[in-house]
């Protein structure tokens, strides 16, 4: 470290030019003042009266508190200990002056020492809660980051094997068709050719429908293009036609568009519980519930399926294997929203979010 740098450590350290630093200064000063007449029988017989207290509790000096108190809160330890060291010089001072027994004077000072540890835990805590808090942000940032990072891969990759696998494949398909009708067409026989053909042909388009499946999933373009509540009735609809689940919609209130973020969160938090439906639930009904209100969302996703003994916390959820409604939590904490599963064994399972919107404008 240069010496400038260590001679503004310094500067900064013992000149503090704001308004707190004067306020303190002037308590001091007053009661330094104050004190150099203690026990302040002239004063006024308030002042008496706290004089033979402090005398009586060996606590001479206890205005102090009121320096040392407001000390710490705006300069923590810097200035409980600064505070502290003026308070000992003018009381020990006065104390010897008064020519007291050397055991009141130890005592008197021992009761300082109470305050001291009180603040020095209430600082240490008020540190701790801090940094906790800093590092709730910090981890919430990061998964904010994580999760639109990873929808901007999911993105990429749909819109990849869409404009390029895909079509290439569709090419093959078409060429193989090609073949086939060639092998019509020719005069002699080929069946053998005819079926490898045929055979290719029908492998390219099967693996052409996966891969539409595939980029489907990964970024749906209705989310992209018609918003969250198609997005969202396009889930239900194909719920019902490949699994046979009966879905019911229900939409109410103002519709209106949300932040991308928040509707991509909602969108893959109703995606994920429609999907538990699907795997594990064994329901042949489930209601999704849209609530467009002032200032909020509400959505609601709920089954008649077997339900299942539901754990509180979210890394005990985890440590049971349901990540997915690890996830759900998860997404729902990244956007603000308030999120309750409910679930018992028989009874099916709901799961709602509450997230916060702006006003319909």
């Amino acid at each position: 470290m240069s010496r400038t740098a260590a001679r503004n450590r310094v500067r900064n350290f013992l000149l503090i030019p704001d308004v707190y630093f004067w306020i303190i200064l002037v308590l001091i000063v007053s009661l330094i003042v104050f004190y150099s007449d203690w026990p302040w029988l002239r004063w006024s017989p308030l002042l008496d009266w706290l004089a033979r207290l402090e005398f009586r509790q060996k606590a001479i000096g206890s205005l102090f508190l009121v320096p040392f108190v407001y000390a710490s809160i705006v300069y923590g330890w810097r200035g409980m200990i600064t505070t502290w060291l003026i308070h000992l010089v003018t009381v020990m001072t006065r104390l010897t002056n008064l020519e007291l027994p050397l055991s009141y004077v130890l005592q008197n000072a021992f009761f300082w020492l109470i305050p001291i540890a009180v603040v020095a835990v209430v600082i240490y805590e008020t540190k701790w809660h801090r940094s906790v808090r800093q590092s709730e942000i910090e981890r919430r940032h990061y998964i904010s980051q994580l999760l639109k990072a990873q929808e901007d891969e999911r993105r990429r990759i749909a819109r990849d094997l869409h404009d390029d696998a895909i079509q290439r494949l569709l090419v093959a398909a078409n060429s193989a068709q090609s073949l086939v009708s060639q092998a019509d067409n020719s005069d002699t026989n080929t069946p053998y050719f005819k079926e490898r053909a045929e055979s290719f042909r029908d492998e390219v388009v099967g693996v052409c429908q996966d891969l539409r499946e595939l980029s489907v999933n990964l970024r749906p373009h209705v989310l992209d293009t018609m918003g969250l509540v198609s997005a969202i009735m396009w889930l239900a609809n194909r719920l019902e036609q490949q699994d046979g689940i009966r879905a019911n919609i229900e939409v109410a209130g103002e519709l209106r568009t949300l932040a991308p973020d928040t509707e991509t969160a909602i969108f893959r938090i109703v995606q994920e519980a429609l999907s538990n439906v699907r795997r594990h639930s064994g329901a042949t009904d489930v209601a999704v519930t849209l609530r467009f209100a002032p200032g909020h969302l509400y959505v609601a996703v709920q089954d008649n399926g077997c339900g299942f003994p539901l754990r509180e916390t979210l890394s005990a959820i985890a440590n049971d294997g349901k990540l997915g409604l690890a996830g759900i939590r998860e997404r729902a904490e990244f956007i603000n929203a308030a999120c309750e599963i409910q679930s018992q064994p028989g009874n099916g399972t709901r799961i709602s979010i509450k997230a916060p919107t702006p006003p319909p404008k």
